[in-house]
């Protein structure tokens, strides 16, 4: 009999996982929290080389998908006096628009025959010892061989030590780290159109917030990946965007409007700092288990390998008379194989800034830290 395998969460991370399940022979039940009409239709995001690599790898063709590449990456001090550039000759990274990405993968989904559950947020989990049950606040509830949890940063589906949980929503009010995004209509002589750059300010804060900025046609895209509540990230997004506006890096029509910026949880924590992803017949991927890039802030590549390896494991545990064994070899191999891509670089960032505008083969090593996951 086929196996049923739930996945709670169809962002790029879950979806990917269902993909390759299905083609491995198993079910899998995509359970995705129905759209509001309030939600975002467009969310300008980037995805690097490597994962488009992983996903053609996988059998999974995104190519239509991608916007412009970037060229290279460009550095500025905090201060806005120095930079420091690092060309690329291979595209190291697209411009992508993450909801439509994530609908071609949901459309690969359905013709590989994967039900996708629309619902209401799911209201509990129970992971008992011979199957897993999804609990909605409509419907049925769902039951399967496993669970494999993907359902970002935002909410939290299921307590340690496999009991049961009941999900929680995270309010910009709370402490954690966030993503904040400000599209900026910007007049045409505020940006070069040769420019194919990402732009990266370094230095902003000693908790390495991560302030990018690029072009997409005659719109400016600014991004902060940054420790605190997501209210103050708005704010310190918003103070960064008039900084640049103000030192003539941007330009933008109109002011600079916190009720305009894009609002999104970050894992709390790296991976490589949570004590375990396996619970009872279930695996915490992608966001959810906090599988980003410490130094880029890039998770679509971390949470596409963390559900490969977590598909891996999920097929032996499916075959084993020790299913429980399978699955902890998850931690196993993610730890061997993506630690070196998701820690923080290896020194302190302020010691660095220096050498990086004062040496090109520095500034090339710092980009290559941040599109690859190299350490420096």
């Amino acid at each position: 009999m086929t196996q049923t395998i739930l996945i709670v969460g169809a962002g790029t991370t879950g979806t990917t996982a269902a993909i390759l399940l299905a083609r491995r022979g198993y079910k899998p039940v995509l359970i995705e929290r129905s759209a509001k009409t309030n939600r975002k239709q467009h969310a300008p995001d980037w995805i690097c080389r490597r994962g488009v690599e992983l996903l053609g790898e996988l059998g999974i063709d995104c190519a239509a998908k991608l916007g412009d590449a970037y060229d290279g990456l460009t550095f500025h001090s905090s201060d806005l006096t120095k930079t420091a550039q690092s060309a690329a000759t291979t595209p190291p990274a697209w411009r992508i628009d993450y909801p439509q990405f994530t609908a071609h993968l949901h459309q690969l989904a359905r013709e590989a025959g994967i039900e996708i559950v629309h619902s209401s947020p799911a209201r509990r989990i129970e992971l008992r010892e011979e199957q897993v049950c999804v609990e909605l606040e409509e419907g049925d509830p769902l039951e399967g061989s496993f669970l494999l949890l993907a359902d970002g940063a935002g909410r939290t589906l299921c307590s340690p030590g496999g009991h049961p949980a009941v999900l929680s929503s995270v309010s910009p009010k709370t402490p954690g780290r966030w993503f904040a995004t400000l599209e900026l209509p910007a007049p045409s002589r505020g940006r070069d159109p040769r420019d194919g750059h990402l732009h990266w300010l370094l230095g902003l804060d000693r908790q390495q917030a991560c302030c990018l900025w690029w072009w997409e046609g005659s719109t400016v895209i600014v991004s902060l990946f940054a420790a605190g509540t997501g209210d103050s990230v708005n704010k310190l997004l918003c103070a960064t965007a008039n900084k640049l506006v103000g030192a003539g890096l941007i330009a933008s029509k109109d002011a600079i409007d916190p009720a305009a910026v894009m609002l999104r949880p970050a894992p709390a924590r790296s991976a490589l700092e949570i004590d375990s992803h396996v619970n009872k017949r279930c695996l915490v991927i992608g966001d959810a288990g906090g599988f980003i890039g410490e130094i880029s802030g890039q998770g679509i590549f971390a949470g596409v390998w963390s559900a490969r390896i977590a598909v891996d494991a999920v097929i032996a545990a499916a075959s084993s008379v020790h299913p429980q064994d399978q699955l902890r070899d998850f931690s196993t191999t993610w730890r061997s194989d993506m630690a070196d891509y998701l820690r923080p670089p290896n020194t302190d960032m302020h010691f660095l800034l220096p050498l990086i505008f004062s040496n090109r083969q520095m500034a090339d090593r710092m980009a290559a830290a941040f599109w690859e996951g190299q350490n420096i």
